[in-house]
């Protein structure tokens, strides 16, 4: 073999794992996103909070612009992480395709590494995929639970 074809070789081998880098890197950036936009969010609601803060007159409407700005806060997480996990938990299932390519390569050159890789990498992907789920319903009932609290902390301080 020359060394131009070992060459190409070593590209064609290296595709796989290098996909898996630049797929990573565009979930990085859609992640980052969305903490950009939930960041945002939360900025012009205590924007919006702050300047109704100088209009208020009494401590019970002090305690409901509070109130307000603790929920929209948590509704801004609780609809922007989701979206985090999804992307998240969808990074495996790419990892393992990329992957799942180059031991295909290295079965063709004999041995059965790629159905033992791939079950291991099938097997990860979903422990990753449940822990991503798992952390999504544990978040968004945490959301709600504080919400509810602060809700029932606003109404037995106004009453």
């Amino acid at each position: 073999m020359t060394s131009e074809q070992q060459g190409a070789s070593q590209d064609r081998e290296m595709s796989g794992p290098m996909a898996v880098f630049a797929g990573m890197g565009r979930k990085a950036q859609a992640i980052a996103a969305e903490f950009a936009q939930m960041s945002h969010e939360n900025i012009e609601a205590g924007a919006k909070a702050a300047q109704k803060l100088r209009e208020v007159r009494s401590l019970p409407e002090v305690f409901d612009v509070q109130t307000e700005l603790v929920k929209a806060t948590f509704e801004t997480l609780g609809a922007h992480y989701p979206r985090i996990a999804e992307i998240a938990a969808s990074t495996p299932a790419e990892i393992i395709g990329s992957y799942r390519e180059a031991f295909g390569k290295m079965a063709e050159q004999g041995g059965s590494a790629m159905d033992k890789a791939a079950d291991t990498a099938r097997s990860m992907a979903e422990r990753t995929t449940s822990a991503a789920r798992h952390a999504t319903d544990k978040t968004t009932e945490a959301v709600r639970s504080a919400t509810d609290k602060t809700a029932e902390a606003v109404r037995s301080t106004t009453r």
